[in-house]
Formats: C-alpha cells, structure tokens, sequence
C-alpha cells in the first residue's frame, strides 16, 4: 500500500482476519469453571477413566485432609471406610458406566481416620469418540444434617432430663417384645412385665427446692432404678415422676424380685445439692398376657396397680388384679364427690379436747375433719385424705380446716375459754406450696387469734426426706409465735437428731406406745424414757 516506483511493481499488502469471540468465551468459560472447582465449598475430584484420582479441589483437601499430591491417584474405595467390600464399589463403577452417573451415601475416611458420611454424586465425562476419559465426584458432607437428624430422633426417643427412653421408645420396645413373644404355635408365654413406678413425695421436693434440685433427683433416681435393675431390663421415663422398667422372662428376671431390690435400694438417701433426700416409690406390676396383651393395657394395669399401692402405703408394691379396676373407677368416684364436697362446703369439724393428766383441765382442742356425703354416706378420714394428697385437693381442703379451726376457737375464747390452743394437722403437700407461711400468717390476722394459741401438728415421717425443706419454714411461723407439735412420734425414723433441731414445742407419742402401759413394763419404761427426753428439751 504504498506508491509504485518505476520498473517495479506496486506494493502489496495481506490482511488475515479472524473473528475470536468464541475463543475468547471459551477461554472465560474454562477460567470461570476453573474458579469455581477451586472455590466451590463442596469437595470435588476428577477420576481419570482408571478410577485413579487426577486432581481435587480446595474444598476436597480441607474436608479430607489430603494434599493434592497425596489424592492423586487414590481411588473411590481407597477413600471409604474399610466396612465397605470392593464389590460394593465395583457396583458404583458399574453403574456410572452404564447411566452415565451415580449418587448415595458413602462413609468416607478422613486421612485422620475420622470417619465422615458424605453424599457422593458421580457423573462421567466421555470423549469425542464415545469412550470413558473422566469421572467427576462431588462430595457433601452429611455430618451436621446426621448430627441435627440424631438430635431429633434423641428429643423424639429419649426424656431431657434423665436421658432415659421416653413413652414412645418404651411403646416401642413393648410392642417388638410382645411381637417376638408368640411361639409358632399361636399360644403366648409368659415372659414380659411392667413395673410403674411413682416416686412418693417427689413434689415437696421440687416446689421446695427448685426444679433444678427435682431434676438432680430425678437423674439419679434414674441411674439407681437401672442399676439397680439391671442390664437385661429396660428403663425408661414417663415423665413427672414416673418410671417403668420393662422386664424380659428370656433374660431371666423376675419382676417381683426386682421390685424388692429397688425398695431395698431406695432406703439409701439420695444426696442432692448438699442435703440428703430418703425417697420411697409405689410399685405396680402387669404381666404379658394375663394383664394385658397390648402395651397400651399393660401399662394402664400397671398404673392401676401403682395407685393401688400407693393407697394401701407409701413404698409397697402392687401386683394388679382384675378387682383393681373397680377401685380405680371406685377413686375417681370419690374424688369426684370430693371436689363436689369443697365446692358445697360439705365438710365439717369436730374437736377432740386435749386434757391434762394432772389437774383433768382441758387444755385445747384438736380440730378433725369430717365428711358426710349424700352420695357415699360418712366417709372415714382414713379414705379421703389419702385420696385428697395424692390429688392435691388437701391444699383447699387443709387452708378450709385452718381457717374455720382459727374461726371457731375464736369464739371459744369470747365465750369463756380464753387459755385454750387449737391444734390443726398440717399435711407435706402443703407445707410443700411455696406461700404456705405467709397463708397460715393471713388467716391468723384475718381470724384475729393470737398466733400462740395456733399449734400445727406434722407428722415425724414427714421429716424424712425433706427435712432441710420443711425446717426453714417451721423456723419462720415458729418465730411468728405460733407452736408446733411433732405426731405420731416413734413410728417412723425416731431421729434425735431431728428431734433436737426441729422448733417443736409439744411430742405427742404414737398411741401404740400407750395401750401397753398397764400391762408391760417395758413399754412404760418406754414411754418414761420418751417423756425425759421432752422435758429435756423443753
């Protein structure tokens, strides 16, 4: 492109152009995929067509812990755990050759030797001319989604505070029992029960102390009971303070024997938050299939057969029987007509006096609670106070008493009786309600009668168990002046040691201890030696 000279051609000049936007795309699209292999937080590697890794990503070293140059070459069943066969992966290859990919879960082993469940997605890469040249492997690791997955089968399968199974593990496991225990020829055997347990007073403690105390106690009432048991047994939490063991016939246990060890086993206080707790249970039994063919009756009958025995006394064991049924229907009948009496004002009092042996005087009254029903007739105290703190009704109940007790001896005292002193029986479920003191406080001032002419009677069992509990509070109406009275001494612990820190003003023996005392002298020695000790302590 130029000018010509003379005797010689003009210039020429060659253009060659070519269009390279597709190359220049390639060579982003190849730059962006290289990127993203390196750094995509999943782990990936490329086989070569051997099965031989040829390089990996960042996020493969990091996950696995290999260097590049230490993955190379390994294979898939390299990598895996040694639980897999190599048949196992000759089946992946198999696969990928045939579709064209692959995906499921492999246990993959770390360098560490840790081991990690990943989900593995194989996908294959073929030339030109249709042969295998590559295989691409993506790698996610499934350990925080199998860690959440574990936590929700745990909260679905086991209780939170002791760690033991819960009601559905415990259906569970009935139920693959019951299924397991029908020989081929059709008839069931005996070789399966279950003891409910009901911890006795479990309440006080928890209102007393604090949940968290309650769930101390509830761990290691737990760990006991299945030590106890056994590990042929199975344990589990109902929730509240209910437990039931599930006992095996073909691991050779028997319930009742079980049974017994545990009320042995439970005469040992638990220590909880520095304090001694002795912590007794009701008990009851259903056997497989006579009580029951399905866990659903079983555990009912089981149930039933708990209340039966907590009825009869705190501590025993219950083995059901059909006559149970009528007296489960027989106590929602009663406290039914109970509820019915509180909101009728249905119950009354009567006064015991208390009489002095030296001058015949009386001294004061002891208010007992009475109840005559319109359905049921009289019924004895015997019966519906039982029933009334098992159900918690004795705290309405228990507040009525003092409250009309306070009342009527006000009264007394107007017309003419001005020494005298009431004495009402305080139950363990209510000194166990946080507002106890401050309640007796209110009536006394709203009654008018003078807080030393109140005497609340507890009973001495009721110190056993939540001794530190109850003398807080005894110490406090103590000091408010009103007296305390410790009842049916002698037949229970008998702890001097109790008896000397409690703030009790009267002893009032067991009347076992007097019936004797024109015949026997040693149960006049008895009673003289009881009666020093008082007047010891004042």
């Amino acid at each position: 492109l130029g000018r010509a000279r003379p005797g010689h051609p003009a210039p020429v000049a060659l253009a060659v152009v070519e269009d390279i936007t597709q190359a220049r795309r390639n060579a982003e699209a190849l730059r962006l995929a290289a990127s993203v292999f390196e750094n995509t937080t999943e782990a990936i590697a490329i086989f070569d067509g051997h099965d031989g890794i040829e390089t990996v990503n960042l996020a493969f070293t990091q996950t696995l812990g290999y260097a590049e140059r230490e993955a190379k070459g390994l294979s898939l069943s390299q990598l895996g755990s040694a639980r897999y066969s190599r048949s196992h992966f000759d089946a992946i290859s198999r696969s990928v050759a045939a579709a064209g990919s692959w995906s499921g879960e492999i246990l993959l082993r770390r360098k560490d030797g840790e081991l990690l469940p990943m989900w593995v997605s194989i996908s294959s890469v073929r030339g030109i001319d249709g042969t295998l040249k590559n295989r691409i492997a993506l790698f996610n690791d499934l350990t925080e989604r199998k860690q959440q997955e574990e936590a929700v089968w745990r909260h679905a399968n086991f209780d939170a505070v002791t760690g033991l199974p819960n009601r559905l593990k415990l259906s569970e496991h009935v139920d693959q029992l019951i299924r397991g225990d029908r020989p081929a020829g059709g008839a069931q055997s005996l070789s399966l029960s279950l003891l409910f347990l009901d911890m006795d007073n479990f309440k006080f403690i928890n209102d007393s102390f604090g949940h968290r105390a309650g769930d101390d106690l509830l761990v290691d009432f737990g760990q006991r009971i299945r030590l106890i048991a056994g590990e042929g047994a199975f344990v589990s939490r109902l929730g509240g303070d209910e437990f039931v063991i599930v006992v095996h016939g073909a691991a050779g246990i028997d319930a009742l024997d079980v049974a017994r060890r545990i009320e042995q086993g439970l005469a040992t206080p638990f220590l909880v938050e520095g304090q001694n707790f002795f912590v007794s249970a009701s008990i009851g039994i259903a056997r497989h299939p006579w009580d029951g063919r399905s866990f659903d009756e079983l555990l009912q009958n089981a149930d039933t057969a708990m209340y039966w025995a907590k009825d009869n006394a705190r501590g025993r064991v219950g083995a059901f029987t059909p006559d149970m049924n009528r007296k489960v229907v027989d106590r929602v009948r009663l406290l039914s007509r109970i509820r019915h009496a509180l909101d009728e004002g249905a119950f009354s009092l009567v006064y015991q006096p208390q009489v002095s042996a030296v001058d015949r005087s009386v001294r004061g009254f002891e208010a007992l609670v009475r109840w005559t029903d319109g359905e049921l007739g009289t019924v004895s105290p015997a019966r519906f106070i039982p029933a009334c703190e098992e159900s918690g009704l004795i705290v309405p109940l228990g507040m009525w008493v003092l409250e009309t007790a306070c009342a009527e001896t006000m009264r007394m005292m107007r017309h003419g009786m001005p020494d005298i002193t009431i004495s009402v029986n305080v139950s363990v479920v209510q000194l166990a309600q946080p507002d106890f003191v401050p309640r007796v406080l209110e009536v006394l001032e709203r009654t008018g009668l003078p807080a030393d002419r109140l005497e609340l009677e507890i009973t001495e069992s009721l110190m056993m168990g939540c001794f530190d509990a109850s003398i807080d509070k005894l110490n406090e109406l103590c000091g408010a002046g009103v007296r305390l009275a410790l009842d049916d001494f002698g037949t229970g612990y008998s702890s001097l040691t109790y008896l000397r820190r409690l703030p009790i003003h009267t002893l009032k023996l067991d009347k076992g201890f007097i019936d004797d005392v024109h015949r026997r002298s040693d149960a006049r020695s008895l009673v003289a030696s009881i009666v020093r000790i008082a007047r010891d302590l004042k």
